[in-house]
């Protein structure tokens, strides 16, 4: 009896944070904002032969709740549960979490925004780590068929920048050099380009001028970029770029970076193949993520990262 009084407490708490989670290891920024309100008391459908294995005032308790929660558990909860006893004991702790929802929506707290927001957030995260898995699983199991799908994703560019740091920007201006308004930062950054374009040396300029010191150090190559690498901020006037191009400057939160394209290439299956065998399914993921998201329509909110806007 003893030991069923402890899982009893515990588990309340285990299953707690399935309840809401839907998933062990999911749900753990509910500080994450959302675009849209969450239907919180909205009916969801029931997988193919549930079944109701207890009511609370009327609330039915399906067996599909029963086994989300019982993903949460350790092994040796999980064990316990396998018992008839057991299973009474996991289906009572979903009972008192019912209790406690029942009571949540009558004193009206399901309408405070706060919390829809964090209910919203953990649907958000539940619902895209079962879309990675499934489209990770999705994926062609043979290397040479998911490098051949997938291609694009390994083409890179390589690339060299100079950046001009302003006041407020994350790389800081060289020492010993002013700080440059804006407004400054651009208009210097605008006549480096044009003095590339003429015919000036860019390792060169980069190592006198550029205020990324990593980079300045190495003439302002950065070395082969892969997409996703830089964001897609930097990236897109990047890929407009032809070989041996200068851009115009380009704004971001570091500075305003002159880039030049010194090279596009593909990397063949051979020369990928080694790091799909060794990282295996995340870096498959991460390929996939990529994927997707240059297809996707992005907008940011600069002001909110530039701490204009709280």
């Amino acid at each position: 009896m003893k030991r069923i009084a402890v899982w009893s407490v515990v588990g309340l708490l285990l299953v707690a944070g399935a309840w809401f989670a839907g998933k062990s290891g999911l749900g753990k920024s509910p500080e994450a904002s959302v675009s849209a309100p969450v239907e919180v008391n909205k009916t969801p459908e029931r997988p193919a032969g549930d079944f109701v294995i207890a009511e609370v005032n009327g609330e039915k308790v399906y067996h599909s709740d029963f086994v989300i929660a019982l993903e949460s558990l350790p092994a040796q909860a999980k064990a316990i549960a396998a018992k008839p006893a057991g299973k009474r004991v996991i289906t009572e702790e979903i009972v008192k979490l019912k209790l406690l929802k029942q009571e949540a929506e009558k004193m009206g707290i399901d309408k405070d925004p706060q919390i829809a927001s964090q209910v919203a957030a953990m649907r958000d995260n539940i619902l895209a780590a079962s879309a990675l898995e499934k489209i990770v699983t999705d994926t062609p199991a043979d290397l040479q068929a998911f490098y051949e799908k997938y291609k694009n994703q390994f083409r890179g560019t390589r690339l060299r920048q100079i950046v001009v740091s302003y006041d407020g920007a994350l790389i800081p201006a060289k020492a010993g050099t002013p700080k440059l308004s804006e407004v400054q930062a651009r208009d210097k950054a605008e006549a480096i380009a044009v003095r590339i374009r003429k015919g000036e040396d860019f390792a060169a300029i980069a190592r006198a001028e550029s205020d990324d010191a990593q980079s300045a150090e190495r003439a302002g190559d950065l070395g082969l970029i892969r997409p996703g690498q830089l964001g897609s901020s930097l990236e897109a006037p990047i890929d407009k770029l032809a070989v041996n191009e200068v851009s115009a400057p380009v704004r971001s939160p570091y500075g305003f970076h002159v880039f030049q394209v010194t090279g596009r290439e593909v990397s063949t299956f051979d020369q990928i193949k080694p790091a799909l065998e060794q990282q295996g399914m995340n870096l498959r993921a991460q390929i996939v993520v990529n994927a997707v998201k240059e297809n996707a329509k992005i907008e940011l909110n600069e002001d909110f990262f530039e701490g204009k806007v709280q």
